[in-house]
């Protein structure tokens, strides 16, 4: 098979919230094993409470020698992570990868985009006729960025 043509495979991606945080559950209901990558897959549309989209800013840059191992998921089995608000961005890359999501304390509803081989082109793994083409949404779940707490200043206050 070549690794460039899509494959039939059936990958559900749900998210849920547990506090601020976000869990994300890649489940593997097809027949065969499929790999997935995580590293510069995932965006994220982020609601306001207005209905606004948060338009991300640029993720902090990070150097990128180490190929990244593919997670492998048998049929039936499911991989769970948490993500967060943002992505880092590769050294040395002109192409925007990176984002992050710097928003203000609030709720917000979220939904995970996973997407292979990622829009802007740019992975750093190994090929492999395994690997999971295509894209998936997650459910919209809601998250509260809470008030971070005051600093307390010489232990006075």
């Amino acid at each position: 098979m070549d690794v460039r043509e899509p494959r039939d495979v059936d990958v559900q991606l749900t998210l849920r919230a547990r506090g601020s945080e976000l869990v994300s559950t890649f489940t593997n209901d097809g027949d065969a094993p499929v790999a997935l990558a995580f590293w510069w897959n995932r965006t994220m549309r982020v609601v306001d409470d207005a209905g606004r989209i948060v338009v991300p800013g640029a993720g902090p840059v990070l150097p990128c020698g180490v190929a990244e191992d593919l997670e492998l998921l048998a049929p039936g089995a499911s991989f769970e992570r948490t993500e967060s608000l943002g992505c880092t961005q590769p050294a040395g890359r002109s192409e925007r990868i990176g984002w992050s999501y710097d928003v203000a304390p609030g709720t917000y509803r979220v939904t995970l985009i996973y997407e292979a081989p990622p829009a802007h082109g740019f992975t750093q793994h190994a090929p492999d006729p395994r690997e999971f083409r295509g894209r998936l949404e997650s459910n919209e779940v809601a998250i509260a960025i809470p008030v971070p707490p005051k600093k307390k200043r010489f232990g006075l206050f």
